[in-house]
């Protein structure tokens, strides 16, 4: 603390977890709000910007197994997912407090038609208002797959630039872009995926069709003489 007198501790709280603290992530919207996750398998929903100390603790979420990424998702980021170290998946709702879906690991299965060694981590695509998880290869192959709460489905394969494990990715919703390093030493920038500008459009057609339907008359008019 010596070396960065700018730095001022704003709160400290040693309850929340019992081991190693893995993941903190902000809610995009509202910034007093975050999710930890850790080594212990709780997932910690907290309002870092309560006055009182009893309040900081909104939710504790159990995931049975050690924590390696949390993140929120959602229309108005009301969800929480978390991916742990034995490559399982959850999904939480952050007001209830209720688990939502959850999927077993999902590497390797026989009836998918790609390859997945690990989990990487997952971003959510605010103009289509879908959930993705990206996953890799031991070789450094980037697969991109849609999560949904009961099943996930390939979505688009990333190859060619790394040669290893990839490590960590990080989704810029305002380019579009996809972000990714590995341990090969190499950090590499995915153009904006076309498929995702097609997921946004379809999404917005439907909203368009769904206004013109609605206003229709729901009944026929007997003025009308029919």
């Amino acid at each position: 603390m010596e070396n960065f007198p700018h730095v001022v501790l704003q709160s400290k709280h040693e309850d929340f977890h019992s081991d190693d603290i893995t993941k903190i992530s902000f809610h995009p919207q509202r910034f007093s709000l975050a999710a930890t996750g850790s080594t212990d398998g709780l997932v910690c929903l907290c309002d870092l910007g309560a006055t009182d100390d009893d309040d900081v603790l909104i939710q504790t979420f159990n995931t049975e197994s050690s924590v390696n990424v949390v993140g929120f998702f959602g229309p108005k980021y009301e969800y929480i997912y978390s991916l742990t170290h034995i490559e399982t998946m959850q999904f939480w709702d952050c007001l209830s407090g209720d688990q939502l879906g959850a999927f077993a690991d999902i590497r390797n299965k026989e009836q998918m038609s790609y390859i997945v060694d690990y989990i990487i981590d997952c971003f959510y695509h605010q103009p289509s208002q879908r959930l993705f998880l990206v996953a890799g290869t031991f070789s450094g192959q980037i697969e991109v797959l849609h999560a949904n709460l009961d099943h996930v489905t390939h979505f688009q394969s990333l190859i060619g630039c790394h040669s290893s494990t990839i490590r960590c990715v990080l989704f810029d919703s305002k380019t579009q872009r996809l972000l990714a390093g590995g341990e090969d030493g190499m950090i590499s920038l995915w153009a904006p995926m076309q498929t995702l500008k097609a997921l946004a459009s379809n999404r917005e057609s439907k909203r368009l069709v769904k206004k013109t339907k609605e206003k229709r008359k729901p009944y026929k008019d007997k003025r009308d003489g029919k």
